[in-house]
């Protein structure tokens, strides 16, 4: 009989798993840290435009 038993076959599932779990992980993590910035980032613009906004009113 040829080709792969089912202990090659485990074994190469258990690799691809090892492979694959750690760039998911570093993609979801990724994908928060930048949801997470731009949410920042647009924070602080709108108060940059509040403070511009109250500064025009007083003059």
């Amino acid at each position: 009989m040829s080709g792969f038993g089912v202990t090659e076959t485990v074994l190469a599932l258990t690799w691809a798993l090892l492979l694959i779990v750690p760039i998911v992980l570093a993609f979801v993590v990724s994908y928060f840290l930048i949801k997470a910035a731009v949410k920042n980032g647009v924070k602080e613009a709108m108060r940059d435009l509040d403070m511009e906004r109250a500064a025009h009113r007083e003059q």
